[in-house]
């Protein structure tokens, strides 16, 4: 999670806060599983847990113990979307009070979740597919069969990027349609399923590095390669791509202007 310019990553113990410029990590704000930015305020959930902090300092604003899981989250000012995998539910809450205002039931294992194109996408892990959720109605418009075992889910360009973990593969989906339009193999293997949207690439990670998608042709186009790493997380800080990583507590970040040619 990127938030001005510091850069927000929830881990198996917790969510840090890191100052790229200063090279420095905050401590561990313990229960956290997933974190997100709704453009003022940063949501944290977790575990029958759902906090607002600051997000300039990490200071808990607001604690809400509800007796649901907030595994996965989005965030809009209007509105946080929480997604329980155990249950396969998603539910609507209303960030002035934290009360629930809307809860659908998704296929089995929900896991990703992001906004884009008027709608929550949800990647169903053992489902085979991504649900889309209409932001007005908070009704379930489409089911898209992808790969196996879909988990990190990331809007942009004017389409939707999902990998799967099982399959191995990224797949493209068009908005317009509801359909996979493309498919990129050899990516996304567990536990390296992280993917970013940036304006040259799509940026998908795979066992040993990350894969530079061109995102008209859906082809690979380059590969940063390293040695033992397993990317579970993606995202972009203007020119730099931050990649957390699962196989130990590290955080990579690339200058994108070189790897890429400016």
């Amino acid at each position: 999670m990127v938030v001005g310019e510091t850069v927000w990553v929830a881990t198996d113990s917790g969510a840090v806060r890191v100052d790229p410029a200063a090279g420095t990590v905050s401590e561990v704000i313990a229960g956290v599983t997933n974190l997100a930015f709704d453009g003022k305020r940063l949501w944290a959930g977790g575990d029958k847990l759902l906090m607002e902090l600051d997000p300039k300092t990490g200071r808990e604003l607001r604690r809400y113990t509800p007796d649901w899981n907030a595994h996965y989250i989005a965030a809009t000012p209007d509105a946080v979307w929480a997604t329980d995998w155990g249950a396969s539910m998603v539910r609507r809450i209303d960030p002035s009070d934290g009360h629930v205002v809307a809860t659908i039931d998704v296929p089995s294992q929900p896991k990703g979740t992001t906004l884009g194109e008027g709608s929550v996408w949800i990647a169903c892990d053992y489902a085979d597919a991504v649900a889309r959720i209409d932001t007005t109605t908070n009704k379930i418009v489409a089911k898209i069969a992808v790969g196996s075992g879909p988990h990190t889910i990331a809007v942009g360009g004017g389409s939707v990027w999902v990998t799967s973990r099982h399959s191995s593969t990224l797949s493209k989906i068009d908005p317009a349609t509801n359909q996979v339009v493309a498919t990129v193999s050899d990516v996304a293997t567990s536990p390296s399923v992280g993917v970013a949207v940036g304006p040259r690439s799509v940026y998908v990670a795979y066992p040993g590095g990350v894969a530079f998608v061109d995102p008209s042709r859906a082809e690979i186009t380059s590969r940063i390669v390293i040695e033992g790493a397993d990317f579970y997380d993606l995202k972009l800080l203007g020119n730099e791509l931050w990649a957390s990583n699962t196989s130990g507590p590290m955080l990579y970040g690339f200058d994108l202007d070189i790897l890429q040619g400016g």
